[in-house]
């Protein structure tokens, strides 16, 4: 399954859901479709929390604790150090792409996965019950992942290949200077699958 795939995956769950409770989680539901999520595009990242940020209120916790789940597991991202710390420097050209490979069945890294994506749906079913999600559209609550797709292509290339889109505007602003963007050449924002074991998840 692919990391913009998991950007939706639970928006019908959650629509049944709410469908089959109380009259005014069903209508908030009814409504979903014409309700813009909250994520916006990202530009910037910094530490964990700036990504999380990203996310609607409601959906914050559910998130934060999946994305801790992912980055954090040495079976999905043996190659990245991470901790999720407030103000820690995050290599997120690593996060980016050099997720485990997760194609085999059974294998530690698919089922580290798995288990991480029930936790989460279970999280984002109990949410939609709670104060502060009231009014929140429960359309495609996974958008951020298709934005943090995008934000990863955009710095780092299709394939991480590319010099730090960031670290060049930075130097470029330090000298006065303009960075070329031309020469990074912005690939489309197409499905890349960067979050490994969000790849190939059955």
């Amino acid at each position: 399954m692919k990391l913009t795939s998991i950007a939706s995956v639970f928006a019908l769950p959650l629509l049944a859901f709410a469908a089959t409770n109380d009259t005014e989680t069903s209508a908030k539901a009814s409504n979903a479709t014409s309700n813009e999520n909250n994520s916006k595009s990202i530009s910037t990242l910094t530490d964990f929390d700036s990504l999380i940020t990203n996310w609607d209120a409601c959906w914050q916790p559910c998130f934060r604790e999946f994305l801790l789940g992912s980055f954090g597991s040495k079976e999905l991202y043996p190659k990245c150090p991470f901790t999720g710390q407030k103000g820690e420097k995050v290599d997120w050209r690593c996060l980016c792409f050099d997720g485990a490979d997760t194609d085999v069945k059974g294998s530690p890294a698919n089922t580290t996965g798995e288990a991480i994506l029930k936790k989460l749906e279970t999280c984002l079913v109990d949410a939609i019950q709670k104060p502060i999600c009231k009014g929140t559209s429960l359309e495609n609550p996974g958008s951020p992942l298709e934005d943090f797709e995008g934000y990863c292509v955009q710095r780092f290339g299709a394939n991480g290949t590319l010099q730090d889109r960031e670290e060049l505007e930075r130097l470029a602003k330090a000298n006065g200077a303009s960075p070329n963007g031309g020469n990074l050449g912005l690939v489309g924002l197409s499905v890349i699958g960067i979050i490994g074991f969000l790849s190939v998840l059955a």
